[in-house]
């Protein structure tokens, strides 16, 4: 059923709002451990983007997601310091474990990774880096992100991290905005939900 769902045109990464990455059905078979599931999910979505389906699916680490998802970012890094290869391993839409260490704001797993060489501007879905995930807001804690996302936001940017209008917004960068609008290179970045990061960083 998965499949024939997927093969017509079904999104398996849309969810319910406001909680739309939490309540995807890719995101439950992940942490139901369906893993034929997301395989087929995968490799959809590897035919729709024109590319190899022969391809080995994304190797999903339960451990290692159950760790991210539980917020002990201890746990991350000492799976991580015992099995190094997800640092650079890609997801096919682009997505590293240093955009989801970022989106979710944990600055000791991100300054691990960025330590032992994760991509600092690795794109995703073309346009996504983990600086800008960050600024979403899509996986804060609304209690203390606005704070913690400016400290994280400052190693990132050390590590190399390139803004875009998004972080700029979400950080309050007015010159960096202002210098891009009069150059007529400042993008238009609606997709990345600009609106929540100004409401975010309005509201510290």
């Amino acid at each position: 059923m998965v499949r024939l769902l997927m093969e017509n045109g079904t999104d398996a990464r849309c969810g319910i709002w406001p909680h739309r990455d939490a309540t995807s059905a890719l995101r439950f078979a992940i942490e139901r451990g369906y893993d034929e599931i997301v395989a087929i999910i995968h490799q959809e979505e590897l035919r729709r983007r024109g590319l190899d389906q022969a391809a080995p699916a994304y190797e999903i680490n339960r451990e290692l997601e159950d760790a991210m998802w539980s917020g002990n970012q201890e746990r991350v890094i000492a799976l991580l310091e015992a099995d190094p290869t997800p640092v650079h391993r890609r997801h096919p839409d682009g997505w590293t474990v240093l955009h989801r260490a970022a989106g979710m704001l944990h600055e000791h797993v991100v300054a691990w990774l960025l330590e032992h060489g994760a991509e600092v501007n690795a794109r995703a879905k073309v346009q996504w880096t983990p600086l800008d995930f960050a600024a979403s807001g899509r996986l804060w804690d609304e209690s203390d992100g606005p704070a913690r996302f400016a400290s994280l936001a400052k190693a990132l940017l050390r590590g190399g991290a390139e803004l875009s209008s998004i972080s700029a917004v979400a950080l309050g960068d007015v010159d960096w905005v202002q210098a891009r609008h009069a150059e007529g290179a400042l993008i238009n970045a609606t997709s990345f939900e600009v609106a929540r990061s100004a409401v975010s960083f309005r509201s510290r």
